[in-house]
């Protein structure tokens, strides 16, 4: 059994950084955000007869529809195979939210050329740990 809860940001920026440090610059915005953060239980009968849910595990798995930057940060992070932490915020007149993810990776990220603009790619990729603020 498992519990997701999908979050969907029109827009937002992406910091991005990796190691001990614990905060970025921007490096990235992004637009079309979908985040599925999901835990997994497992649901066990007692010998009294009563049921407890048991926490298996945790993962939470990101796409960003396009993501625009003027230099190769997240994809050079994406060749180098390391572990990334990211923070992954929402920007928008109804407020702010963001995401916290820490030790995950960039899965895939295609490329998307166009004349005359900016670096822009698609982004997919999961972690195992998060952490949430803002409504």
């Amino acid at each position: 059994m498992a519990s997701a809860e999908a979050l969907t940001w029109r827009e937002g920026s992406i910091h991005v950084w990796t190691g001990s440090a614990t905060a970025s610059a921007v490096v990235a915005y992004a637009q079309n955000m979908n985040i599925v953060p999901t835990v997994g239980y497992v649901n066990r009968q007692s010998l009294a007869g009563t049921y407890t849910n048991h926490e298996t595990g945790r993962f939470v798995q990101f796409q960003i529809g396009l993501v625009a930057s003027q230099h190769w940060t997240l994809f050079e992070m994406f060749s180098s195979g390391n572990e990334v932490n990211m923070h992954l915020k929402h920007t928008g007149v109804n407020g702010s939210a963001g995401l916290f993810l820490y030790s995950g990776r960039i899965d895939a990220m295609p490329l998307i050329g166009q004349e005359g603009t900016t670096f822009q790619w698609a982004m997919n990729g999961h972690a195992n740990v998060w952490s949430s603020y803002g409504g």
